[in-house]
């Protein structure tokens, strides 16, 4: 296997679609080189999809997400939150390599339906890393891509064109639960555990006040939001 060597010369001149380059390189291995020469215009704003795509239909692509596990197996894609260690908490770099999963996903005529859990038995994403986050509301600039990141997370769950079962193995709160909103279907363990939890520490709840009313009607949506209710 091969991956393209990243930060030569060869691409200084061309920074914004190098950036989009280096965004495919870092999270893929490309397994035959060859087939991305005539993808390989680094002047196209579109040459991330062209490269992936040429990539996929040459068979040579695996997901390598450092946050993310990807597997896919008889039509099914199982993408799964794999911070363990952190108890799959999120962080910009987590949202990031979810919505690119996603849209793997989405964007593959082999997959038809597409599973989201957690690593281990005992939490699905119970919300932000907070320890990450102390640092993290210093920044402006990481604010907002914290953000967008994680904006583009939910609605390439929500927007996904094909089924998206939750199957939720353990604890999901905040940003987790969110996610668990914007899929079609939630399958929970006996242990598993809900709760929006911005209430408790004076947040927002940014996706779950737009949804969650209709999946659980208004008051008792207010009763969930309002009281941080496990």
């Amino acid at each position: 296997m091969f991956q393209h060597p990243i930060g030569t010369n060869k691409f200084a001149h061309t920074p914004k679609n190098y950036n989009c380059y280096k965004v495919l390189a870092n999270n893929y291995i490309l397994v035959v080189l060859d087939v991305l020469a005539p993808a390989c215009n680094f002047h196209d704003d579109n040459a991330y999809y062209r490269i992936r795509n040429i990539a996929r239909q040459k068979g040579g692509i695996v997901p390598q997400l450092e946050s993310i596990l990807y597997d896919k197996k008889d039509l099914i894609a199982t993408v799964t939150i794999n911070r363990p260690e952190h108890r799959n908490t999120i962080t910009i770099d987590l949202c990031r390599d979810l919505w690119m999963a996603m849209e793997e996903a989405r964007d593959d005529p082999g997959v038809g339906v597409v599973i989201l859990t957690g690593a281990g038995d005992k939490f699905f994403c119970p919300g932000l890393d907070l320890n990450y986050a102390r640092n993290l509301f210093n920044n402006t600039d990481d604010v907002y891509r914290l953000n967008n990141e994680y904006c583009r997370a939910v609605y390439s769950i929500r927007y996904m064109g094909k089924p998206v079962i939750a199957r939720i193995n353990g604890i999901t709160a905040g940003g987790g639960c969110e996610w668990t909103i914007a899929t079609d279907l939630a399958i929970a363990a006996d242990h598993a555990k809900f709760q929006q939890g911005e209430g408790g520490v004076g947040a927002i709840a940014t996706y779950a006040t737009q949804s969650v009313a209709l999946l659980m009607g208004d008051k008792r949506a207010r009763w969930f939001m309002f009281t941080d209710e496990v």
